[in-house]
């Protein structure tokens, strides 16, 4: 309502909503789903829940929000690509994360029962650094199934994607000779490299466009690879792993990891010299 009606911004939107549901969420889990301690910390209780759901709202779902709202601009064909339905979807997934959120630390910290904060907050970080172990474990696994996510996720993406101008130069450019594009590139801005290895890729692979995409989503796949070594040389191999989502999921880097150019070959270089 506030979006369609009254023209609010997505984010203020967002924080207005949830926050009105807040008002009634902390007596309704209070009484009804948690059934809490009456032990007199009701302060206390009301504190953690308030902290836990603006934490919630503001930052777990409104992140969600924008992080989907941007994807699912690039993602969703023309007919599905309006405001209202990229608005709800990104909404229906932020809640879904914020459901996560809240129910962990409802169920844990706030509505548990002679609980206390301190050993739980342990207990947790405890668990944290076991799953971080184990990823250390098997730090090569992580990192190829990482690298295979992001060549998927481009590919997906660039479902239904039109060849624009740019990529139609490319595909008319390796139709010529390697002479020729040499000749051609000399006077254009970009340097043949790109050209040749896209040449190269489709007399092995063919012309299908999803294929040919596919020599970009590569190259995107590589620099996920090579970011998280970088990574673990510069830091440590405990900073990659937790940096590694970030950059698998980026949408600036999905979004052109499947185009018919050289966007992804130059960040693959770029970053392999650093």
């Amino acid at each position: 309502i506030l979006r369609s009606v009254f023209g609010v911004s997505l984010l203020p939107a967002n924080i207005v909503s949830t926050t009105a549901a807040m008002l009634t969420s902390f007596s309704l889990n209070k009484k009804a789903v948690f059934r809490g301690s009456d032990d007199g910390s009701h302060r206390q209780q009301f504190v953690q829940f308030i902290a836990v759901t603006l934490a919630s709202i503001w930052f777990v779902q409104g992140g969600v929000i924008v992080l989907m709202h941007g994807l699912l601009s690039q993602v969703l064909p023309g007919d599905f690509n309006q405001v209202w339905i990229i608005d709800n979807v990104a909404k229906i997934i932020g809640i879904a994360a914020g459901f996560v959120w809240n129910y962990m630390w409802y169920s844990r910290v706030v509505f548990k029962k002679n609980g206390k904060a301190k050993d739980l907050w342990r207990e947790a970080k405890a668990k944290a650094r076991r799953v971080l172990k184990f990823l250390e474990r098997h730090w090569y696994i992580y990192l190829t199934l990482a690298a295979a996510i992001s060549f998927t996720l481009a590919l997906v993406v660039s479902v239904g994607q039109s060849v624009w101008f740019d990529e139609g130069y490319s595909l008319m450019l390796i139709e010529r000779p390697v002479s020729e594009i040499i000749s051609l590139t000399s006077v254009d801005a970009h340097p043949p490299l790109y050209y040749l290895m896209l040449k190269l890729w489709v007399s092995l692979f063919g012309t299908n466009e999803l294929m040919i995409r596919a020599s970009s989503a590569l190259c995107g796949a590589a620099s996920i690879v090579v970011m998280a070594l970088l990574l673990r040389d510069l830091f440590s191999k405990r900073i990659a792993l937790i940096a590694l989502p970030f950059i698998t999921f980026a949408p600036f880097m999905l979004r052109y990891d499947y185009e018919i150019r050289m966007y992804a070959l130059v960040m693959l270089i770029g970053v392999v010299s650093t």
